[in-house]
């Protein structure tokens, strides 16, 4: 969510039909308080007014019931990211959408299927968020 890298996000050519930012994993709650809404607000400023942006939530934590300071952790980036979503949809953006923890995976992937050591998506687990982004995909880009 670094506005370093969000110029060169903005220059692809030709332009990207869509933006899903993914980086709950590689952040904290105070990072991602501090980076979401800049970052889409740059998007937006910077050539990109009605392209659609999707936040997307981190993959579920698969020890988060054996460590609780991990999943309190997830709990509050998720929440962070929602808050910033929230603060997008209440200032008029309109091209902005939201994916859950929840909805990465499908109903019959167990957490243990889904993901290696509760982190990385397995192929199964990879293949559940491809369906999602081939099921909601066409319905943003319209």
């Amino acid at each position: 969510m670094e506005l370093s890298v969000a110029k060169y996000l903005v220059a692809i050519t030709p332009a990207p039909a869509a933006f899903i930012i993914d980086c709950v994993w590689n952040m904290n709650a105070t990072s991602i308080a501090a980076n979401a809404v800049p970052l889409v607000q740059y998007i937006r400023s910077h050539g990109h007014p009605d392209t659609p942006i999707v936040l997307a939530e981190g993959l579920p934590f698969g020890r988060a019931w054996a460590v609780p300071d991990q999943a309190a952790e997830q709990v509050a980036s998720n929440a962070a990211l929602a808050a910033a979503y929230q603060q997008l949809l209440a200032a008029g953006d309109t091209h902005l959408h939201y994916v859950r923890t929840a909805e990465l995976f499908g109903p019959l992937a167990s957490l243990d299927s889904a993901t290696a050591n509760g982190l990385h998506p397995t192929d199964i687990g990879m293949h559940d968020m491809a369906s999602l982004w081939i099921s909601q995909l066409p319905g943003w880009l319209e």
